[in-house]
């Protein structure tokens, strides 16, 4: 039997020497981990068509979910205020949302469902009040979903995606290209990474890479809350990273409010991290470098960024 855990770690440094000590595991027993999350209550993994659940506190076993996914667990997230809704997504394309605050047996937790009829990849929050749920496919698909309509069942909205778009590479490439206009022609976008918020606006921005190992943060617009099923328009970046993958880049970690450091791993190899600048003094609503994105004049505002 293959004894397979999920564990928190303290890490210290003593003498140079980073000193890992497991505080907290939660046996999967024989099934494989292919994600997991952990808050300050639960921790959750996704394995092969299951969802495991745990108290962090005791490490007691809570629920086992294994009637809301056929494949691969890809995705499991715990909202970032609501420790009690967390969010599961698979390789079968359904993506489902789980309320444990009156109880945690499956049935009663779940709460709403969404079929996008694509692998999905990756996941994550997103909105003003995070009421909407990005999904990225592993045919480089981009969709929006508004979750919290969908639980909420005298409400409208939530059916279906909000926006999608089943390979958003074309759209990114041409925004890339309108960016570098006379600068000369860039490999093409083949990697679509995910989204995340600016970090120094409430801008929603498209993370893609080129072959070539350059990342660009791309403005999104979508469809308002309630609409019919729309796509996605990006916007040229307000964000270039460059000069230091020599290959695609396959994950990131992007800054948070307040903060400035990212961080890239390419097919290279290589872990970079970067400065994100804060853009120049706001004027109106929006500071100058989205505006500039959004305008079509990437050149004063747009930050092309070397690694730290």
């Amino acid at each position: 039997m293959i004894l397979v855990q999920a564990a928190v770690w303290v890490l210290q440094r003593k003498k140079r020497e980073a000193c890992k000590t497991q505080v907290e595991g939660c046996s999967t027993e024989d099934k494989e981990i292919f994600c997991f999350a952990v808050n300050d209550t639960y921790v959750a993994a996704g394995c092969k068509g299951e969802v495991f659940l745990w108290d962090r506190a005791t490490q007691e076993r809570l629920a086992l979910f294994d009637d809301t996914h056929a494949e691969d667990v890809s995705q499991v997230h715990f909202h970032p205020k609501f420790p009690q809704i967390l969010i599961s997504a698979s390789l079968d394309g359904f993506v489902n949302v789980f309320d444990f605050t009156d109880g945690i047996d499956e049935d009663d937790a779940f709460k709403a469902g969404l079929n996008w009829d694509a692998s999905v990849s990756n996941v994550g929050f997103c909105g003003s009040s995070l009421e909407h749920l990005w999904l990225t496919s592993n045919t480089e698909g981009l969709c929006l979903w508004e979750w919290q309509a969908a639980c909420d069942e005298e409400g409208a909205g939530g059916e279906g995606p909000l926006a999608e778009l089943h390979d958003a590479r074309e759209s990114l490439t041409a925004a890339l290209t309108a960016y570098d206009a006379g600068l000369g022609l860039r490999h093409p976008i083949v990697r679509l990474l995910g989204c995340a918020q600016d970090p120094h606006s409430d801008q929603l921005l498209t993370l893609a890479s080129s072959e070539g190992g350059l990342v660009g943060a791309f403005p999104v617009q979508y469809p308002a809350n309630g609409s019919p099923l729309g796509s996605f328009t990006f916007g040229q970046p307000t964000y270039v990273l460059e000069g230091a993958h020599k290959e695609a880049v396959r994950t990131y970690v992007w800054p948070g409010p307040g903060d400035s450091m990212c961080f890239t791993g390419g097919e290279d190899g290589q872990v970079v991290s970067w400065r994100i600048p804060p853009p120049p003094a706001a004027t109106g609503a929006q500071s100058a470098g989205t505006a500039a994105a959004i305008s079509g004049k990437p050149k004063k505002g747009t930050k092309r960024r070397k690694p730290t």
